[in-house]
């Protein structure tokens, strides 16, 4: 019998979940709504994007207190075992999330560069 990878009780990795695809095509929708608007909507939009993150925090902590074993995470967070700032492997991984962030934020500041005047001196706007 051949064991196949990802196999769940639903079939071959799930099925589709329908719940996740409606989520993603009305966001993706929104988007398309938000740049056909173009940046005179930018305003607006930066405000929501700004607090939904906050709010969604809070609601998966004060969720995430009432399950059980919650207290074995806080003691976890709060207490941490500082022996491993003494592995290599904490080390390898600690400069591999701060690569991959360089990335995300080089990439927005070719977005924002996207929006200057292009007789703009860069040199003199940066050293400020």
């Amino acid at each position: 019998m051949t064991q196949k990878c990802m196999l769940t009780n639903q079939g071959w990795l799930g099925g589709f979940n329908y719940k996740v695809i409606i989520a993603v095509l009305v966001s993706w929708i929104i988007v398309y709504i938000v740049l056909a608007q173009g940046i005179k909507i930018s305003g607006k939009v930066s405000v929501f994007t700004v607090l939904a993150p906050y709010f969604m925090l809070a609601v998966l902590f004060f969720r995430t207190l009432g399950l059980s074993g919650s207290t074995i995470g806080l003691k976890f967070l709060f207490w941490p075992n500082f022996s491993e700032l003494f592995s290599a492997k904490t080390w390898y991984y600690a400069i591999d999330q701060n690569f991959f962030q360089h990335t995300i934020g080089t990439g927005i500041v070719f977005m924002f560069s996207t929006f200057r005047r292009r007789d703009d001196k860069i040199f003199r706007s940066s050293t400020l």
